[in-house]
């Protein structure tokens, strides 16, 4: 079933906004020093990727 153009826009346009809503809260989780180290994120890969 195709969409209509109005409705893909929608689409785009909410995607658009969680995608930046995302980046926000991961800026404010760095300000505030909620962040982990390159190793640890290696470590952490490899285990999601099992």
């Amino acid at each position: 079933m195709e969409e209509h153009p109005e409705e893909q826009t929608c689409k785009n346009a909410e995607e658009r906004l969680i995608f930046l809503a995302k980046i926000i809260l991961g800026l404010e989780q760095a300000n505030a020093g909620d962040t982990i180290s390159h190793d640890e994120m290696k470590i952490r890969l490899e285990r999601w990727l099992k």
